[in-house]
């Protein structure tokens, strides 16, 4: 009988597939790798689609930057090129054309005829964030520091499989760049320079430094983001057809009106008389009493339909009692509201307000103004007022209150008076209003107390500026 043959695949053909396949693969590899391979075709394609982006926009950018001449403006160029989204860095040559421009790492020469030419791919120099301190480090107050300090910048700066070499001006070590600036530099534009293997990459970097320093002429809402910074310093240049005030001071500021006080106690003599031409009455030169002139005034009325400073007592003038009364208080005709009428009356106090320097000048802060200044100064205190009936106001957190921002709260004895005048009535009954004493109290005397005394408050006229010019001291402008 004859046998079955076994079939099978001979070693001849199991070597001649290898082969194949070998082939095949390599030939796969080939057309993905390699000079002119898939994955290197694609790369390129990218690379190309980068630099055509780049190009692209910074042709736009030049194009966006002639003036109404027809005239490339470097300024403009620079601040077209800043505004390209991705990495870029841009520098000219001492504030002139050529400008040089870094996109995505590739870098164009921006000529002043509009002429760009592309030089391919560099290496880019990466910049951190900046911090501006005064020149021992400390922080600089919020509202910057004075003209011709010297600040301290410090940046990183850093570049790909590479290190920074060198800075100009400053210092740099291991990528931390430091300079300390003249006080009178607007910016300075730092140039970085790299190595990364035999190549030198190199790019500039400003830093504005305006903004740092204090505005050199600050208006009411300067001082009014800043309160603690400027309260209680001296402003010159202030004058009144009234003698007796050698010295005002910011007392408060909103976004409108930056308001003085008077230094000290005004002397008698420069007290106006009522409006009826009766003198208030006096117990020595500069304590002041109201007992002779208060009748010449209706009372709450009046001050709604007289005063230019009414809206300091809108928390008197806008209550009403639970019985649904409507504003009771415009016709109260008590004792301490007639006084405080004469605290209120801008037209006789109008000797203070200066010629076209102020909208008006009273008596003294009316205790909604002095709460609102006390707590910008002072956050953690708890002073506060309000009207819970139509006698006046009620106080909180009145004891121990601060002498400093030199004095404008609290004066400290001085043989001339006992306690400053708040033009506003008090609640505890209608013959009484508010001060504040030498013993840093506010309190209750009666209209006819033989201890407080006078210091004015100007409201000075919204478009009033001040310059600084020496510590704590501003000039009206």
């Amino acid at each position: 009988m004859f046998k079955r043959k076994e079939r099978g695949i001979t070693l001849i053909a199991l070597v001649i597939t290898i082969i194949v396949l070998l082939i095949l693969a390599g030939i796969s590899i080939a057309s993905l790798t390699g000079k002119n391979g898939i994955l290197s075709k694609a790369n390129i394609s990218k690379t190309e689609t980068t630099k055509a982006n780049a190009e692209e926009q910074v042709r736009i950018a030049v194009m966006g930057s002639y003036d109404s001449d027809g005239k490339l403006d470097i300024n403009q160029v620079k601040d077209n090129l800043k505004k390209i989204q991705g990495q870029v860095s841009v520098s000219d040559t001492d504030g002139d054309f050529p400008v040089i421009a870094i996109v995505d790492g590739y870098k164009f020469i921006i000529n002043g005829d509009g002429n760009i030419t592309s030089e391919g791919l560099t290496h880019i120099i990466n910049t951190g964030d900046v911090t501006v301190t005064n020149k021992d480090g400390s922080t600089i107050p919020p509202v910057g520091a004075d003209e011709g300090t010297e600040l301290k910048i410090t940046f990183t700066a850093s570049v790909e499989k590479g290190t920074i070499t060198n800075v100009e001006p400053g210092t740099v070590q291991d990528g931390q760049i430091t300079y300390t600036t003249t006080g009178t530099e607007k910016e300075v534009v730092f140039k970085i320079t790299g190595q990364v293997g035999n190549d030198t990459c190199e790019t500039s970097f400003s830093v504005s430094l305006e903004k740092y320093y204090m505005k050199s002429e600050l208006k009411a809402s300067d001082i009014a983001k800043f309160p603690d910074s400027f309260y209680g310093s001296e402003v010159t240049g202030y004058s009144c057809t009234s003698k007796g005030v050698s010295k005002w001071r910011i007392f408060y500021a909103d976004d409108s009106n930056i308001y003085l006080i008077a230094d000290d106690y005004i002397h008698y003599t420069n007290i106006p008389n009522s409006k009826g031409g009766h003198a208030p009455s006096r117990y020595n030169d500069y304590i002041i009493t109201f007992d002779t002139l208060y009748n010449d005034y209706s009372g709450s009325a009046w001050i709604l339909n007289n005063s230019l400073a009414k809206n300091w007592l809108n928390q008197y003038f806008n209550y009403t009692p639970d019985n649904g009364a409507s504003y009771p208080n415009r016709t109260r005709t008590s004792p301490n509201i007639k006084a405080v009428a004469y605290l209120m009356d801008t037209n006789i106090w109008s000797i203070y307000a200066g010629t076209n320097q102020a909208d008006y000048a009273i008596a003294g802060p009316p205790i909604e103004m002095y709460c609102k200044s006390y707590k910008q100064t002072h956050p953690t205190s708890n002073i506060s007022c309000d009207v819970t009936g139509t006698n006046g106001y009620n106080y909180y957190n009145g004891s121990g209150l601060a002498s400093d921002y030199n004095q404008i709260y609290v004066k400290p004895t001085n043989a001339k008076a006992y306690a400053t005048w708040i033009a506003s009535p008090a609640s505890s009954n209608e013959g009484v209003l508010l001060h504040v004493t030498y013993e840093a109290n506010l309190n209750t005397p009666t209209y006819n107390a033989y201890y407080p005394g006078f210091r004015p408050i100007v409201c000075l006229n919204s478009e009033k500026i001040l310059k600084k010019t020496g510590k704590e001291i501003y000039a009206l402008q």
